[in-house]
């Protein structure tokens, strides 16, 4: 039997965690499975991630987060320790 969980995200939060999932050839479900298992912290150390940043600057079309700007925008998920 499974049981269904929501999550209200904000925009950003939704970016970050779908980028981070298509980085690491992931489906959305199944990289909150992992998260949620081994704490963002965790994860974020032993895994390479790169995202493009939501709001571009149209002098850096190719700016991606940092990892200090991904816990920033992901610290207030129920899954943080």
């Amino acid at each position: 039997m499974t049981y269904p969980i929501t999550l209200n995200l904000t925009e950003e939060q939704h970016h970050v965690l779908t980028g981070m999932a298509a980085s690491q050839c992931r489906t959305l479900s199944n990289l909150l499975g992992m998260l949620i298992g081994e704490g963002f912290s965790y994860h974020a150390v032993d895994t390479r991630i790169c995202v493009k940043k939501l709001e571009q600057d149209p002098e850096n079309p190719y700016s991606f987060y940092t990892d200090h700007e991904i816990e920033e925008v992901l610290q207030s998920l129920p899954f943080q320790g």
